[in-house]
């Protein structure tokens, strides 16, 4: 994973300036882009290659966990701001065009986010699901009791306990692969997804 950070402006308001983070990933070469409002990473519409850019300058993994709280939140009362929050929230129904922080080599306890708090998070995973896809929540560095009490808080959160069509909630956890600032890392990640009663 690549991550990056940005100037976020707006021609309307020259006065507005904010931060925005990015990540390259290297296996789809797609550029994802923090929602503050979500707290998920989208699809970015621009070429993966716009990262040689100078608009967007490149960070460790590290640097990013201090940046993101710092992250621009899209103000709806402004319509290019809404715009870009309004097609962040329908990406939330496609699948493929949305990533958790976990599933992009983000570790839990840096990050310091709640993400069963995510909104839209039961409707994010409900698309997944329906392509048999697991949604990573939470990755740690090393396996043990935290690991274990994510799993055990996620069997027994009552809104994501069944899908809105009544299929249960599965969680499991598995090993995942990162090549971070360079670096070749593993890690336990924590995944859930809807199964379908057949």
């Amino acid at each position: 994973m690549r991550y990056f950070w940005s100037i976020l402006k707006f021609p309307e308001n020259p006065k507005y300036e904010g931060i925005a983070a990015h990540t390259l990933d290297p296996k789809t070469n797609k550029l994802y882009t923090y929602s503050q409002e979500l707290k998920t990473w989208h699809q970015d519409p621009r070429a993966s290659s716009e990262t040689n850019d100078k608009t967007l300058e490149e960070i460790t993994r590290e640097e990013l966990y201090e940046i993101l709280p710092l992250t621009a939140r899209m103000d709806r009362r402004s319509t290019p701001q809404r715009n870009i929050s309004n097609a962040q929230r329908s990406q939330i129904r496609r699948s493929g065009q949305v990533l958790t922080s976990a599933e992009l080599g983000l570790l839990a306890k840096p990050l310091k986010q709640r993400p069963l708090t995510m909104p839209r998070l039961k409707e994010l995973i409900e698309t997944r699901s329906q392509h048999k896809r697991w949604t990573a929540l939470f990755l740690y560095e090393h396996d043990g009791p935290t690991r274990r009490k994510a799993i055990s808080s996620l069997r027994h959160h009552v809104a994501l306990t069944t899908s809105s069509k009544g299929d249960p909630l599965d969680v499991q956890h598995r090993r995942k692969r990162f090549v971070i600032d360079g670096i070749k890392r593993e890690y336990t990640a924590v995944e859930i997804k809807y199964v379908r009663h057949t």
